[in-house]
């Protein structure tokens, strides 16, 4: 949008303003399908995971102590698996 309003009054007078509302329109709804689901989808995971963690403390504390020990163990290995599949 601020590229738009840097733009010279004869850029205007060349550019299809028909064409160029359409363009800006299409790139808002993908950005708005880029984020949205993916933005909602990381909540939604993280909520669950602290919830699942506050859980699992209050009926098996030594047993999620365990758990959440070990959840950098597992996140270096599932980082090591993400850099080798690219």
């Amino acid at each position: 949008m601020k590229s738009l309003l840097r733009q010279d009054v004869g850029w205007y007078d060349v550019t299809n303003q028909f064409e160029l509302s359409s363009n800006f329109n299409k790139d808002a709804l993908a950005y708005q399908r880029a984020t949205g689901e993916k933005l909602g989808s990381m909540f939604n995971l993280f909520s669950m995971f602290v919830c699942g963690a506050v859980i699992s403390i209050v009926i098996g504390w030594k047993m999620a102590l365990v758990i959440l020990a070990s959840l950098p163990i597992i996140g270096s290995i599932i980082m090591l698996f993400i850099y080798l599949i690219h």
